[in-house]
């Protein structure tokens, strides 16, 4: 249940990071005549925001083997299905 939630929350946060993007890019655009007053604070918290609630994948370890008590070992990442 702990889990769901955790998903629910970062794809809402993810919509929401679209959104703060597309209004950095809007508020950093040289077509924007408000882009000129100031407005680049905000388009950096924005961007910032968009940024930090980016969906990223599972890095790979890169482990192919472990030594233990002087003799090696190889690794396997086991990757389970949801």
């Amino acid at each position: 249940m702990l889990y769901t939630a955790y998903e629910m929350q970062k794809n809402i946060l993810a919509g929401a990071g679209k959104i703060a993007g597309w209004q950095a890019q809007m508020l950093n655009s040289p077509l924007n005549p408000a882009s000129y007053l100031g407005g680049g604070v905000m388009a950096s918290a924005l961007d910032v925001f968009a940024h930090s609630v980016e969906i990223r994948g599972k890095p790979e370890f890169g482990l192919n083997s472990v030594t233990i008590g002087g003799k090696d070992y190889p690794v396997e990442e086991k990757i389970e299905a949801r």
